[in-house]
């Protein structure tokens, strides 16, 4: 029982000092949408921002924008037999992670942002996979991630990771175009 008691205790003392020793990035990745109503088996379009919050020049891989795409959905039904909904119900959630291969012979795109300056790019991003059959809210976090040593313009590329906040999207019934959802 104190093993139990003290491999508590260190799990959250090594939860704080890593979350301590956590740099805030250089750089912000934003992200939006025009709709936010989809159908099964079509696109998502969605436009990623990496803006240079530094007082500092910053060079990025605009290649690696793109990297990670991770969607989330969390569905709570209640129970249909109580008249005030109470009681127990069912609850469905997933995930799905995408990443990007680049390859053995990854070559670099880079370009250089100034201080305040920003780089957007805009992904198709398709949601034919069987993740998304289900009508209702899904959530998605995009990943910049940049980790080779690379040199553009005599300026060394910035290495690290950013995550964006979560882009809300709905799968919506598109019956009149033949779809089949759940």
């Amino acid at each position: 029982m104190k093993r139990i008691g003290f491999c508590v205790l260190l799990m959250a003392f090594c939860s704080g000092l890593h979350a301590s020793q956590r740099v805030a990035s250089p750089l912000e990745l934003k992200l939006t949408t025009r709709t936010a109503n989809v159908c099964f088996g079509e696109s998502l379009q969605v436009e990623a921002e990496l803006v240079n919050a530094s007082d500092e020049q910053i060079v990025i891989d605009v290649k690696t924008i793109w990297y990670q795409l991770a969607f989330n959905f969390f569905r709570a039904r209640s129970s249909r037999t109580h008249p005030d909904r109470s009681g127990s119900g069912t609850n469905t959630a997933g995930s799905l992670t995408r990443v990007r291969d680049a390859g053995p012979k990854y070559e670099g795109e880079y370009s250089v942002l100034r201080p305040g300056e920003s780089y957007k790019a805009t992904g198709n991003i398709e949601l034919d996979d069987d993740f998304f059959k289900s009508r209702g809210g899904y959530d998605l976090k995009v990943t910049y991630c940049q980790f080779l040593d690379a040199v553009f313009q005599e300026h060394t590329v910035w290495k690290g990771t950013v995550e964006s906040e979560e882009l809300n999207f709905k799968i919506v019934s598109c019956r009149a175009a033949g779809k089949n959802l759940k």
